[in-house]
């Protein structure tokens, strides 16, 4: 299961190359290829379901999130308690998933690695753009995927919500009370 899904689309394929690689998709794939057709045309799906989620209150950002986060900045991991203040009834925060192996990780240090603000996803075929989310070192998927006893080899980095984060402040006590 892919952890990021509804994020705002950005395709920067020229029309040529993106018809041809949703026809062959749709050739080998086609049961999957209706789903998306679907979900572009009518907004099954995924669309509908975050607006209605908004709408009732589901979704309780939290206050003081880590902003502008920097490749090399140190945070802290919210506990699994704030984290699902974020999240909605299918643990996404803004189409981002909060995967079953990313607890783990709740109230550790560790270091950003880079921002997200583009990513190919493989699904769709498209560029989507990304907002407030970071990778950090050394976190990826193992592909171990709880309903399922297939296992991916990918080793992907988890995107990380800046939400769920918090900004370690490392400078010296003298220097911030300039």
């Amino acid at each position: 299961m892919c952890q990021i899904k509804n994020i705002e689309k950005m395709d920067c394929r020229d029309p040529l190359t993106k018809v041809t690689e949703q026809l062959l998709f749709s050739l080998k794939h086609p049961l999957q290829s209706i789903v998306i057709f679907l979900k572009k045309r009518f907004g099954f799906f995924s669309q509908h379901f975050n607006r209605s989620d908004k709408k009732n209150g589901n979704i309780n950002y939290l206050k003081n999130t880590a902003s502008d986060l920097k490749p090399g900045d140190l945070v802290k991991i919210r506990s699994k308690d704030q984290i699902l203040q974020t999240l909605d009834k299918n643990n996404k925060l803004k189409g981002c998933y909060f995967m079953d192996e990313m607890w783990q990780y709740c109230g550790t240090q560790q270091r950003v690695l880079k921002r997200v603000n583009y990513f190919y996803d493989e699904g769709n075929f498209q560029m989507r753009k990304a907002k407030k989310t970071v990778l950090l070192q050394d976190l990826h998927c193992h592909g171990i995927v709880s309903d399922s006893k297939q296992r991916c080899d990918k080793h992907c980095l988890f995107f990380w919500r800046e939400e769920w984060l918090e900004k370690i402040d490392k400078t010296p006590i003298q220097q911030r009370n300039k």
